[in-house]
C-alpha cells in the first residue's frame, strides 16, 4: 500500500504548480512574490497552512470516486481529489488521508485502506429470481451503470451490453471467423469471455427462464469505479489490437 506523505515533502512540486501560485497571489495579493521567495527558500509552514486550509475548494470536483458499503444497505463515497499537484482522499466519518503524488498511488492506498468496506458492499450483490436482472455489487442498480463492464448470455453465446460491449464483440467475431472443421465455438468463445473476466472486479450470475428452449445464463461484469471501467476497456483493446 501507498502510504501518503506530509505536503511539505512535495515542497518543489507545489511551488512549479500554476494552481499554487495563483492560490498564493489570491491570499498574498501584492506580497505574493516576496512570499515565493520565502517559500522556495524552505520556509513553507505558511504555504502548507494555506493549501490546507483552501484545499476543498483547491480541489473542485473529485478526481475519482469509489464506493463504499454502508449500515442498512447504503453506501458512501470515497473520494479522491487533487489539490493542485497532490492527491488526498476524503471519506464521510473518516479523516481525510494525504498527500500522493499521483492518482494511481491515492488509489492504490483508498482500495487498501477502504479494503472491507468495497468487498461488504460486492458481497452484497443480489442474485435475481426469474426474468430479473443481475444487481451491480458497487451501486446496487439493476440497469446498467457506471461500474458496468460487460453483460454475456453465455447460453446463447450473446453479448447484452456493458461498457466493454462493442470491443468484446469485435474480438468474439474475429476469433469465431474460422472455417477450420475442427473449430470448437464453445471452447472460443470461453475463451474470449475469460479475457473479460481477468478485468472485472466483480461478476454476478444470474438466470433467465423462458419458454422451452428459450432459458439461458447470464454472466455480468463490474469494475468498483468508472476509471477501472475505463482502464479495462483500454487494456482490452490494446492486448487484441483492436481499433
Amino acid at each position: 500500500m501507498t502510504e501518503p506523505k506530509p505536503l511539505q515533502e512535495f515542497k518543489d512540486l507545489l511551488l512549479k504548480s500554476k494552481a499554487i501560485k495563483k492560490l498564493v497571489t489570491e491570499h498574498y495579493g501584492p506580497t505574493a512574490k516576496e512570499r515565493m521567495k520565502q517559500f522556495q527558500g524552505g520556509n513553507i509552514g505558511d504555504l502548507v497552512d494555506l493549501i490546507e486550509e483552501n484545499k476543498q475548494e483547491l480541489s473542485g470536483a473529485p478526481k475519482e470516486t469509489i464506493d463504499g458499503a454502508a449500515p442498512d444497505d447504503d453506501i458512501f463515497e470515497i473520494n479522491l481529489w487533487a489539490a493542485g499537484p497532490v492527491f488526498w482522499i476524503s471519506a464521510n466519518e473518516f479523516d481525510d488521508i494525504g498527500y500522493f503524488p499521483s492518482l494511481k498511488d491515492a488509489r492504490s492506498h483508498a482500495e487498501s485502506e477502504f479494503e472491507n468496506f468495497i468487498s461488504e458492499l460486492a458481497e452484497r450483490a443480489v442474485f435475481p429470481e426469474e426474468d430479473e436482472e443481475a444487481v451491480c455489487p458497487f451501486c446496487q442498480s439493476a440497469d446498467s451503470c457506471k461500474h458496468h463492464l460487460l453483460s454475456v448470455d453465455v447460453t446463447f453465446r450473446q453479448i447484452g451490453g456493458g461498457a466493454l460491449y462493442e470491443e468484446f464483440t469485435d474480438l468474439w467475431v474475429k476469433r469465431s471467423d474460422s472455417e477450420d472443421p475442427s473449430f470448437a465455438e464453445g471452447e472460443v468463445f470461453e475463451e474470449v469471455l475469460d479475457e473479460a473476466r481477468k478485468l472485472a472486479d466483480r461478476e454476478v450470475e444470474s438466470d433467465f427462464e423462458g419458454g422451452p428452449g428459450q432459458s439461458s445464463a447470464n454472466i455480468n461484469f463490474y469494475c468498483s469505479s468508472p476509471a477501472r471501467v475505463r482502464a479495462a476497456v483500454r487494456a482490452f483493446r490494446k492486448k487484441h489490437k483492436l481499433k
